[in-house]
């Protein structure tokens, strides 16, 4: 057979794993470059603009954190889990795009888990604006996973009225 042939098919989970590891790492595994190099360079300029390893480090080691010493610049953080929950949310709707695509091409396909990663970011968001505990990167994880669980089950409930109707 052919080398050029051969079809592969995209792993939508392993996407959007790569892309939670590092965003861009998904867009790299669906072959998709320009999109990996632009994610990148957004997560390494947000990454640095925000001191984000710093408060990472912060948050891992407790004794390192002096009351109100956190070096997160928030004017920047705040701009960081929305790119990261549409990283994530993007490599893993373009991984099931390109597996539709290599069948025959059909209709516009409606894009996955949006409430998911919507609710994502916006519970990530609340956990840098409200954290507990001085624990801000846990609290930020924690309430996006809240937040991914309820955009999921309305992102359910929207779609089952709809298909309803």
């Amino acid at each position: 057979m052919n080398q050029s042939m051969v079809k592969i098919k995209y792993s939508p989970c392993v996407a959007l794993l790569w892309s939670a590891m590092m965003p861009g790492f998904g867009h790299l595994y669906n072959k998709d470059y320009w999109l990996a190099v632009a994610f990148f360079i957004i997560e390494v300029g947000f990454n640095f603009s925000a001191n984000v390893n710093d408060a990472i480090t912060q948050a891992f080691n407790p004794s390192y954190y002096k009351g109100s010493d956190l070096h997160l610049d928030m004017s920047w953080a705040l701009f960081y889990p929305g790119m990261y929950a549409f990283s994530m949310w993007h490599a893993y709707n373009r991984a099931v795009e390109k597996n539709v695509l290599l069948k025959e091409p059909q209709e516009p396909l409606t894009p996955k888990l949006t409430g998911c990663f919507i609710g994502l970011a916006i519970g990530m968001q609340l956990g840098l604006i409200w954290p507990l505990y001085h624990t801000l990167l846990l609290t930020s994880l924690g309430y996006g996973l809240a937040g991914a669980t309820v955009g999921t089950l309305l992102e359910k409930v929207i779609l089952s009225k709809v298909h309803l109707s």
